[in-house]
């Protein structure tokens, strides 16, 4: 997958890393969605970027939903036992 913004064109050397993305409405912004293995790897990706030296970044880590309502649902539990005590 490539993408072209503000006439740069890039395509990651690695297919498959950027999994999403869009324009925010109304903003003069681009986001995008990356899959990395690390820090390391993500900030190797975006120094890579043709806009890298230009624009301001904002990197946000995400989790998965799946991970994210597991430990949700575990700390109602221990916080609905705590409350029965």
């Amino acid at each position: 997958m490539g993408f072209s913004f503000y006439g740069c064109s890039y395509k990651p050397q690695s297919e498959g890393k950027i999994i999403g993305g869009g324009v925010p409405v109304g903003e003069r912004a681009l986001v995008l969605i990356f899959e990395a293995e690390s820090n390391e790897e993500l900030d190797t990706i975006l120094q890579r970027l043709p806009l890298w030296g230009l624009a301001k970044w904002k990197v946000t880590p995400l989790e998965n939903l799946e991970g994210r309502t597991s430990r949700d649902r575990q700390f109602i539990e221990q916080l609905e036992q705590s409350l029965q005590r």
